[in-house]
């Protein structure tokens, strides 16, 4: 009897080891709510690949696509909590609610292009929104991949002057500044889920809805949209989020490894992402989207009221440092 009573703690010793003992060889779940075919989960597929490989199979990656652990807000919410490992985040303002200020990715018209976001993001502004905001809300950024600029589609007839937004029924986000700028344009917001938008755009209950190339043609609302109106209007990124709780309990070595592996695959996104938009361009207006410029000069005057607003209540620190790097 004393000798099984021996046998049963030391059982229960190494179980408790194991449990606690960071580093150890363990699959981590990474989840997001892009399609298998988004630029985004390709590299992130690759990235789990790389980093079995470069580790000897000692760190694994599930990535859960598709949002089939839940929308954007209930995966932060999971990783806050530490109930999912990690995720690839739908942009910053989905940290908004908790930490308002981080709406200002959401100021329609604030980046150039592509080059300006990557240079804030990778420089002081990610920098700052990575130790000041990210760690208090008990997340760990590893960088940002990019979902893109949005662009405005509807049914109803080619949008290039703000005027032609008005009266249009815009899905969207339930993102206090993104209602903002379509009430600025004269449009009404509806707030309607994602999974939900394509039936929506299908049956008539919105006429339009705004999204990245990639979103649009990997969500097929090329085929219930007729015009795409190429706006730039807003640019979101992908922050790749830790629990900063099991990210601090992970061997240094582990970390460094992850830390180079997905910078190298955050890389390789933004640069898949650039020539995919590229070439869904061509796509899109192929399967038979009339495809147009709009007039930016005339949008950014119509949304500045916007910017006023924002900066009215959260200040102007995060802003500067955007545009500081134009």
């Amino acid at each position: 009897m004393m000798r099984r009573i021996v046998f049963l703690m030391a059982m229960c010793g190494i179980m408790s080891l194991l449990s606690v003992t960071p580093g150890l060889a363990r699959e981590y779940k990474l989840g997001h709510i892009y399609p298998a075919t988004h630029t985004i989960n390709v590299a992130l597929e690759k990235f789990a690949k790389e980093i079995k490989e470069r580790s000897g199979g000692n760190i694994t990656f599930a990535i859960m696509h598709s949002g089939v652990l839940g929308g954007d807000n209930e995966l932060a919410t999971q990783v806050m909590s530490g109930t999912l490992d990690s995720e690839a985040g739908g942009g910053l303002s989905i940290f908004g609610n908790f930490k308002p200020a981080l709406f200002v990715e959401e100021l329609p018209f604030l980046f150039a292009d592509a080059a300006m976001a990557h240079r804030a993001l990778d420089g002081e502004f990610g920098q700052k929104v990575t130790k000041d905001y990210f760690d208090e809300l008990r997340l760990t950024c590893l960088g940002f991949m990019e979902n893109g600029f949005r662009n405005f589609t509807n049914n109803a007839r080619p949008i290039v002057k703000p005027d032609d937004m008005k009266g249009l029924k815009f899905r969207s986000a339930p993102v206090p500044l993104r209602m903002k700028m379509f009430a600025a344009l004269g449009s009404n917001a509806v707030v309607i889920a994602f999974p939900e938008l394509f039936t929506a755009l299908q049956q008539g209950t919105v006429d339009a809805q705004e999204n990245p190339l990639g979103m649009i043609f990997t969500a097929k609302f090329h085929e219930v949209q007729k015009y795409l109106s190429i706006s730039g209007h807003t640019y979101n990124s992908a922050p790749i989020l830790f629990n900063k709780q099991l990210w601090n309990s992970m061997k240094e070595e582990d970390r460094k490894l992850i830390t180079e592996v997905m910078r190298e695959n955050i890389a390789y996104q933004r640069q898949l992402n650039l020539q995919t938009e590229k070439d869904l361009l061509k796509t899109l207006a192929d399967s038979g989207m009339q495809v147009n410029e709009i007039d930016k000069e005339a949008f950014i005057k119509a949304v500045q009221p916007v910017w006023d607003d924002f900066t009215k209540e959260n200040g102007r620190e995060l802003l500067d440092l955007i545009l500081k790097v134009k």
